[in-house]
């Protein structure tokens, strides 16, 4: 098993940044098997002028799962 996780903050008093990622790998119990999954998350808030805020908010996502078919448990 796998797992990572990252995050960043920083910015002023105008503008923020917020950047984190994970990672996750499992190998399953049967050959050719598993579970995968990564994300990445980013946001930013500028302000512009004293009324308006601009924000950004974007995530990534990524999952595979292999899997075996019955037939090639039993079979092979």
């Amino acid at each position: 098993v796998e797992n990572y996780q990252v995050a960043f903050t920083g910015g002023t008093d105008k503008s923020k940044v917020f950047v984190s990622g994970n990672f996750f790998n499992e190998d399953g119990i049967v050959n050719g098997s598993g579970f995968k999954r990564g994300s990445l998350r980013a946001n930013v808030s500028q302000q512009i002028g004293k009324r308006v805020t601009l924000n950004s908010n974007t995530n990534l996502a990524y999952l595979n799962r292999r899997g075996v078919s019955p037939t090639t448990v039993l079979y092979s």
